[in-house]
């Protein structure tokens, strides 16, 4: 696993207390109404909604989009440059509507996929499906 977070010097746990700064917003596409996606079939037409939504928040939003990661399981991770509170808030307010766990939106804390590694349910590997360097 890996965080979005830059840690305080000498931190050992990961909390949002040792938060040093957050230079990037994850988006954790869980499942649109509520429902995660099972079948083949489903799992596709999910991640190609996440996708759609990922373009739409990148495009008509104006986020800076970094990179997206399969999670090796049914979803995609989305990564951003953080985009500030406000912003951050209110995508919250809409992330269950979208799919999206608001739970996690702007919680630097929280791990992560790290590309290249097995899915402990699935044992599907996870990956980078797009990356675009960050210009911090």
């Amino acid at each position: 696993m890996i965080s979005p977070a830059i840690w305080k010097q000498g931190t050992v746990s990961r909390t949002a207390e040792n938060v040093a700064n957050s230079p990037f917003t994850v988006l954790d596409f869980d499942g649109f109404d509520g429902i995660a996606p099972t079948t083949p079939a489903e799992i596709h037409r999910h991640v190609s909604d996440s996708m759609a939504l990922v373009r739409w928040i990148r495009e008509g939003l104006q986020w800076k989009l970094v990179a997206i990661v399969w999670t090796g399981s049914k979803s995609i991770h989305a990564w951003f440059e953080n985009p500030g509170n406000p912003a951050l808030q209110s995508l919250r307010d809409a992330a269950p509507a979208l799919g999206v766990d608001p739970g996690l939106i702007g919680r630097a804390e929280h791990p992560c996929r790290l590309p290249g590694q097995r899915h402990a349910k699935t044992g599907g590997m996870s990956r980078v499906l797009w990356l675009q360097s960050p210009i911090l």
